[in-house]
């Protein structure tokens, strides 16, 4: 027996036409896929314009988000800023395990990444990027 599956994409807006195009948008921590005909992908580019023209920096993402968004109230950097105590421990454990750490400043990448893992996942952030652990 053979069976042939055909797969439609419609519009995710009108839900009529089919799709021509799709999307990944990434916006407060999440990735949302729209599939959209070509007039809806082009209301959709005018309608982010004026938020696009004015972010103060844009980036290329490559692969998804690493960090979930902060609980509502929170900061990331509130959230996820290792503390003096939390840098110690992971000067620590890095020299313990065979990384060079300076006695004072950030942590660097790499020890702070093998910490992480060997603590369970990544917690807090160190310099502005995503490590450490949280208290």
């Amino acid at each position: 027996m053979a069976r042939e599956v055909i797969v439609r994409m419609t519009d995710d807006l009108d839900r009529t036409k089919l799709a021509e195009e799709t999307r990944d948008l990434t916006f407060e921590g999440f990735v949302y896929t729209l599939d959209l005909t070509l007039p809806n992908l082009e209301k959709l580019r005018k309608a982010l314009q004026p938020w696009l023209d004015a972010a103060h920096e844009k980036k290329r993402q490559v692969g998804a988000p690493k960090m979930p968004p902060p609980p509502v109230g929170l900061s990331r950097s509130a959230l996820y800023k290792a503390t003096k105590g939390e840098r110690d421990k992971m000067r620590a454990w890095g020299r313990a395990n065979g990384f060079d750490v300076g006695e004072k400043g950030y942590v660097p990448k790499p020890v702070v990444e093998a910490y992480n893992a060997a603590q369970g996942g990544t917690l807090v952030h160190e310099g502005g990027k995503p490590h450490g652990k949280s208290a």
